[in-house]
């Protein structure tokens, strides 16, 4: 009986829930959450109204910290004057290059191949992922993500059909603003591509 016990006690404590933010360093704590105990406990503040039980907390968690009043806390374009003159001294104090608001590219975020449309998501480096349009500011800031285009569409596309887009081509930046971009990208007065083959010169520098 008294080894039963021994070996019951053993057993839940072997499996008892562990406290990682106990156990673990920060350095140790970031190498596998990518965040420290400070951050995960941010976190889980910011989420826990939308919490229950734990069976849930994955999804739960995701679907919290996707809810557009936590993100605008995070990511948000600047469309004020103040805002935006920010912005721009950032960019021109790190490289000299005058009426920045931001920087655009497309990243593949690796996805395991879907049921239908399975096609659409092979990128052209040949596998199955979600295109991700990210702009961000000269600290590395996002200021506007979006997340929904499969591998095989164009950056050039997302872009073309993305909100960004809209508040340049409709007048809510304001001043001469600009967001920079890759040669993937066309040439638009306030989105700046590299010359393919530039001149001697002003388009070299």
């Amino acid at each position: 009986m008294a080894a039963a016990q021994h070996q019951d006690l053993h057993l839940r404590n072997t499996f008892r829930r562990r406290n990682v933010l106990e156990e673990l360093s920060d350095a140790e704590l970031i190498k596998r959450y990518r965040l420290d105990r400070e951050g995960i406990l941010f976190v889980t503040n910011l989420v826990r109204d939308a919490l229950s039980t734990i069976s849930r907390a994955i999804t739960q968690t995701i679907d919290a910290l996707a809810d557009i009043n936590i993100l605008k806390e995070f990511i948000s374009f600047p469309t004020n004057p103040d805002g935006i003159a920010a912005k721009k001294a950032e960019f021109a104090h790190i490289a000299g290059f005058p009426e920045v608001v931001g920087a655009t590219d497309g990243t593949h975020v690796r996805i395991v191949a879907p049921k239908e449309q399975e096609e659409v998501y092979v990128n052209r480096k040949g596998y199955h992922s979600i295109n991700v349009q990210v702009i961000f500011d000269a600290n590395y800031q996002i200021l506007d993500i979006l997340a929904k285009w499969p591998g095989s569409v164009h950056d050039a596309r997302i872009l073309s059909g993305s909100g960004v887009t809209a508040i340049f081509e409709r007048g809510h930046v304001q001043g001469n603003s600009h967001l920079l971009g890759d040669s993937g990208y066309p040439s638009k007065p306030w989105l700046l591509t590299p010359y393919l083959r530039p001149l001697p010169g002003p388009q070299t520098r």
